[in-house]
Protein backbone atom coordinates (compact mmCIF):
# COMPACT_ATOMS: atom_id res chain seq x y z
CA UNK A 1 0.00 0.00 0.00
CA UNK A 2 2.88 2.49 1.04
CA UNK A 3 4.58 1.56 -2.24
CA UNK A 4 1.39 2.69 -4.32
CA UNK A 5 1.03 5.90 -2.31
CA UNK A 6 4.92 6.21 -3.38
CA UNK A 7 3.78 5.83 -6.64
CA UNK A 8 1.07 8.02 -6.93
CA UNK A 9 2.76 11.31 -5.33
CA UNK A 10 3.93 13.94 -6.76
CA UNK A 11 6.69 15.27 -4.63
CA UNK A 12 8.90 13.48 -2.12
CA UNK A 13 7.52 10.87 0.14
CA UNK A 14 7.40 11.74 3.87
CA UNK A 15 9.68 9.06 6.16
CA UNK A 16 7.44 8.94 9.60
CA UNK A 17 7.90 7.19 12.73
CA UNK A 18 5.06 5.08 12.19
CA UNK A 19 6.03 4.22 8.71
CA UNK A 20 9.15 2.66 9.83
CA UNK A 21 7.70 1.15 12.88
CA UNK A 22 4.94 -0.53 10.71
CA UNK A 23 8.02 -1.77 7.99
CA UNK A 24 10.38 -3.28 10.73
CA UNK A 25 7.36 -5.04 12.69
CA UNK A 26 5.85 -6.57 9.12
CA UNK A 27 9.86 -7.67 8.84
CA UNK A 28 10.72 -9.19 11.86
CA UNK A 29 6.71 -10.58 11.83
CA UNK A 30 6.17 -14.85 10.27
CA UNK A 31 4.53 -12.92 7.53
CA UNK A 32 7.76 -12.69 6.09
CA UNK A 33 8.84 -16.05 6.39
CA UNK A 34 6.98 -16.88 3.54
CA UNK A 35 8.64 -14.34 0.98
CA UNK A 36 11.34 -15.49 -1.35
CA UNK A 37 14.39 -13.95 -1.35
CA UNK A 38 14.55 -12.82 -4.56
CA UNK A 39 11.49 -10.75 -4.05
CA UNK A 40 12.66 -8.73 -1.04
CA UNK A 41 14.58 -5.48 -2.94
CA UNK A 42 11.97 -2.95 -2.39
CA UNK A 43 11.65 -3.79 1.13
CA UNK A 44 15.23 -3.92 1.48
CA UNK A 45 15.97 -0.49 -0.44
CA UNK A 46 12.64 0.83 2.13
CA UNK A 47 14.27 -0.09 5.12
CA UNK A 48 17.73 0.79 3.91
CA UNK A 49 15.94 4.62 3.14
CA UNK A 50 14.65 4.79 6.52
CA UNK A 51 18.03 4.09 7.80
CA UNK A 52 19.60 6.50 6.27
CA UNK A 53 16.81 8.87 7.62
CA UNK A 54 17.05 7.58 11.03
CA UNK A 55 21.33 8.23 11.30
CA UNK A 56 20.96 11.99 9.46
CA UNK A 57 18.46 12.52 12.74
CA UNK A 58 21.05 10.83 15.03
CA UNK A 59 23.98 12.10 13.76
CA UNK A 60 22.03 15.82 13.93
CA UNK A 61 20.63 15.22 17.61
CA UNK A 62 22.27 12.86 19.06
CA UNK A 63 26.16 13.00 21.08
CA UNK A 64 28.33 11.05 18.65
CA UNK A 65 30.90 10.99 20.90
CA UNK A 66 29.31 8.37 23.42
CA UNK A 67 30.39 5.23 22.33
CA UNK A 68 26.81 3.47 22.18
CA UNK A 69 25.53 6.22 20.14
CA UNK A 70 28.88 5.68 17.77
CA UNK A 71 28.66 2.39 17.41
CA UNK A 72 25.11 2.21 16.48
CA UNK A 73 25.22 5.31 14.11
CA UNK A 74 28.25 3.75 12.15
CA UNK A 75 25.97 -0.01 12.46
CA UNK A 76 23.29 1.59 11.04
CA UNK A 77 25.24 4.06 8.25
CA UNK A 78 27.20 0.69 6.93
CA UNK A 79 23.43 -1.44 6.68
CA UNK A 80 21.86 1.58 4.99
CA UNK A 81 25.08 1.93 2.49
CA UNK A 82 25.37 -1.69 2.18
CA UNK A 83 25.00 -3.39 -1.24
CA UNK A 84 23.89 -6.64 -0.80
CA UNK A 85 21.86 -9.06 -2.06
CA UNK A 86 17.98 -9.39 -0.99
CA UNK A 87 17.03 -11.67 1.59
CA UNK A 88 15.13 -12.27 4.85
CA UNK A 89 18.30 -12.08 6.45
CA UNK A 90 19.57 -8.97 5.71
CA UNK A 91 15.79 -7.27 5.48
CA UNK A 92 15.30 -8.42 9.12
CA UNK A 93 18.75 -7.02 10.33
CA UNK A 94 18.28 -3.61 8.73
CA UNK A 95 14.45 -3.77 10.57
CA UNK A 96 16.04 -4.99 13.68
CA UNK A 97 18.70 -1.92 13.27
CA UNK A 98 16.28 0.27 12.35
CA UNK A 99 14.48 -0.40 15.45
CA UNK A 100 17.19 -0.01 17.98
CA UNK A 101 18.48 3.21 16.65
CA UNK A 102 14.67 4.47 16.43
CA UNK A 103 14.26 3.65 20.26
CA UNK A 104 17.32 4.91 21.02
CA UNK A 105 16.32 8.58 19.14
CA UNK A 106 12.97 8.24 21.16
CA UNK A 107 14.70 7.05 24.36
CA UNK A 108 16.39 10.52 24.12
CA UNK A 109 13.88 12.83 23.16
CA UNK A 110 14.99 13.55 19.95
CA UNK A 111 12.94 15.10 17.29
CA UNK A 112 11.20 12.04 14.62
CA UNK A 113 9.42 14.28 13.24
CA UNK A 114 8.69 13.61 9.51
CA UNK A 115 10.02 16.90 8.75
CA UNK A 116 13.34 16.32 11.12
CA UNK A 117 13.74 13.11 8.74
CA UNK A 118 13.68 15.32 5.31
CA UNK A 119 16.66 14.87 3.20
CA UNK A 120 18.55 18.35 3.45
CA UNK A 121 18.30 20.01 0.20
CA UNK A 122 20.91 22.99 -0.48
Amino acid sequence: MRRQQAEECDGPVRITVEAIQQTAEYVLSRHLDEAQDGDLGATLLTLQGHLSALVDVAEGQLDTGRVVVRELVRRARAVADEECRPSRVSARHAAQTAQELLDLLVREGCDTSAEAMEPVRA
